[in-house]
């Protein structure tokens, strides 16, 4: 019985000490993983399912290789943790780690009732309309379907959820997050953000592309306090700043994939989002003004007065700044992976870009 004894608590004494040593890897990871230092976060995240198969330490491996473009590890790595448990989600990474703290059940809070994670589940399809309409032709139809796919790849909420959230915690002021989030369960910015949500939808879509004859019947009133709204959420700057950097984060990764003469050069590229990004004033206003219009034509005058009154405070100015930037870099990750997959598809096919 005490050989017994000697034997066993030296054997308990190494299982506890490694899982002290794989609990402090996690921990290490973790934070690396939140400041974004990727690379060494993989090392310690290596070391950890090593000796522990772990959904929330595979899906970090997924995520982190993802940003450092090894996309085909990125799936590797994302397909563990959906084997261990099928129901994972971003969320999940910190349940069990000390590093939960209260701001990020914040941030998570804040992008989901502000719909902003809601958003980013529909940019699919959003892309995806933009594609131009083909023919008939079966070939053509076969590019526009293997495009739509890798489209629908590239802006999984999986991959780019987990960015918007870090933009959040680099850029976290704790008094504005929870005055914002306070704003959000209001009545108002509760019907606001359901009205966004709406607007986003596919139908809310089509409503929009219909809209223009509706446009015309509002009054000169009430057209002045939907431009106050635009200005006060900064509609102008967000959508010159989703379209521009989409398209050439885009056009850079299909570039790279490019050789010769038909290689656009980093000033030519440049040039081509300058275009965007300098789009007439009044053509742009016009844009944004019918989409406001539609998107809270169900509000009242006091409503849009109330939500005005929000984006203009220091909380409103920062949680509406802060979103742009979070889903811009964001939205340039996956346009990059995307570009990236697109010019090698189209090469592969032999199809000159």
């Amino acid at each position: 019985m005490k050989t017994f004894i000697k034997l066993i608590v030296p054997l308990l004494f190494l299982v506890f000490a490694e899982a002290g040593a794989a609990d402090e890897s996690y921990e290490k990871a973790l934070r690396l993983f939140k400041v974004r230092d990727y690379k060494n976060a993989v090392v310690y995240l290596e070391k950890y399912v090593a000796q522990r198969p772990d959904p929330a330490a595979y899906y970090m491996l997924g995520y982190a290789s993802y940003e450092l473009r090894d996309f085909y590890m990125a799936r590797e790595y994302f397909g563990a943790a959906y084997l261990i448990d099928p129901a994972f989600t971003y969320d999940k990474i910190f349940e069990h780690s000390a590093l939960l703290d209260e701001e990020l059940k914040l941030i998570h809070e804040v992008l989901e009732i502000s719909g902003a994670k809601e958003q980013l589940t529909v940019y699919a399809d959003v892309v995806g309309r933009g594609l131009p309409q083909l023919q008939n032709n079966p070939g053509e139809q076969q590019l526009r379907k293997e495009l739509l796919s890798l489209i629908r790849e590239s802006y999984l909420l999986d991959k780019i959820y987990p960015s918007v959230v870090q933009v959040f915690q680099s850029s976290v002021r704790k008094e504005h997050l929870i005055s914002a989030l306070s704003w959000l369960k209001t009545p108002v910015g509760k019907k606001m953000t359901m009205l966004e949500i709406r607007a986003n939808s596919p139908e809310g879509m089509k409503k929009m592309s219909a809209f223009g004859r509706e446009y015309e019947k509002i009054s000169e009133n009430r057209k002045k306090l939907f431009r106050r709204v635009g200005e006060a959420n900064n509609a102008t700057e967000m959508n010159i700043e989703f379209v521009s950097v989409s398209m050439l984060e885009m056009l850079k990764a299909v570039q790279s994939e490019v050789s010769g003469r038909n290689r656009m050069s980093s000033e030519q590229l440049d040039a081509l989002a300058g275009k965007i990004r300098n789009m007439p004033g009044d053509q742009l206003w016009s844009i944004v003004m019918l989409s406001i219009a539609c998107t809270y034509g169900e509000l009242t005058d006091k409503e849009l007065e109330t939500g005005i009154q929000f984006y203009e405070t220091p909380a409103g100015k920062w949680f509406n700044v802060t979103r742009i930037k979070a889903l811009t870099s964001a939205l340039r990750k996956a346009s990059g992976e995307l570009g990236e997959k697109i010019g090698k598809s189209l090469i592969v096919k032999n199809i000159p870009i």
